[in-house]
């Protein structure tokens, strides 16, 4: 929604997208998409799993994009003991199971962001073998909302970041999804969750 007025401010070179929008057709969100492609015109780029983008000294490996997942193995953990514990999660259709989701590298720091990626993809993401490598900071999908527990325990970040806002996200369950991160320090999150 703060697109347009951040672009008035800050010189955006290129837009990283999915593709188009599953949601282009609904009243609420096709207003939004439509502001979207009048602000990105020409400066989109829609990536896939397994697309990179190297910055000066930064590498974003894109993880998740547009429903799928990386099929690339960038680490190898053995079998998730969490997925034996896990319920199959349902398949989301929504446009948060499209979400561009990126592991960033800097030398030897580690983040990951799956935006607001859905149960059903973190769960395939995690098991039956987590593919990716340990991070030291995890932006924890969905806001904190609709976390599934055998991705918090195979991404194991030593600090958590909840992206939420006081009556958005960081829900009792997602908290103790996070329970189950064995190396885990320390919690972040933008608001106190009044839930």
């Amino acid at each position: 929604g703060g697109l347009p007025a951040l672009a008035e401010r800050v010189p955006i070179k290129q837009f990283i997208d999915h593709g188009d929008s599953v949601e282009m057709n609904s009243e609420r969100h096709g207003k939004a998409w439509e502001i979207y492609l009048s602000v990105a015109k020409g400066s989109r780029r829609s990536v896939l799993p397994g697309d990179e983008l190297s910055l000066d000294g930064i590498d974003f490996t894109f993880i998740t994009s547009n429903g799928e997942i990386t099929q690339e193995a960038l680490a190898r953990h053995g079998p998730n003991a969490q997925c034996a514990l896990a319920p199959p999660r349902e398949e989301n259709k929504t446009e948060n199971r499209r979400s561009v989701g990126y592991l960033l590298s800097m030398g030897g720091f580690e983040f990951l962001n799956l935006g607001d990626l859905t149960p059903d993809l973190q769960q395939e993401l995690a098991c039956p073998e987590y593919l990716l490598p340990v991070v030291d900071i995890l932006q924890v999908p969905h806001h904190g909302n609709y976390v599934a527990p055998e991705l918090m325990a195979a991404v194991d970040p030593n600090v958590a970041v909840l992206n939420n806002g006081a009556r958005k996200g960081g829900s009792p369950e997602g908290f103790d999804a996070l329970g189950v991160i064995p190396d885990l320090l320390g919690i972040w999150q933008l608001h106190w969750a009044l839930d």
